[in-house]
């Protein structure tokens, strides 16, 4: 698949453009004639994966467990979270306080 800024890229390994909440994915380029639900049955993907989304909040980038909590909400419709999906509050991406105050 023909993407943004990364060239080409396996169809399981890109999302569309609408799906913009990390900065660095690999978005499909625009393509004149080929419907949403073609490039859906090929792999192109609607949601970013629930393991890349704790990854991202873990490394303590730019996204804060907050953006996490947005983008799963706006996305819900999409993709029910499965039972088998880990437990969100078993990754570390909310700061721990200790009894003197600092975040640890």
């Amino acid at each position: 698949m023909p993407t943004v800024k990364r060239g080409l890229m396996k169809p399981g390994e890109t999302y569309f453009r609408n799906v913009k909440v990390l900065p660095d994915l690999p978005l499909v380029e625009s393509m004149k004639g080929v419907k949403e639900k073609f490039l859906e049955q090929l792999g192109v993907r609607k949601v970013v994966a629930l393991q890349l989304i704790f990854d991202r909040l873990e490394d303590g980038g730019a996204w804060s467990h907050i953006d996490g909590i947005k983008y799963l909400a706006s996305v819900q419709k999409f993709s029910p979270l499965p039972m088998r999906t880990p437990h969100p509050f078993s990754h570390q991406i909310w700061a721990a306080e200790n009894l003197t105050g600092v975040v640890t």
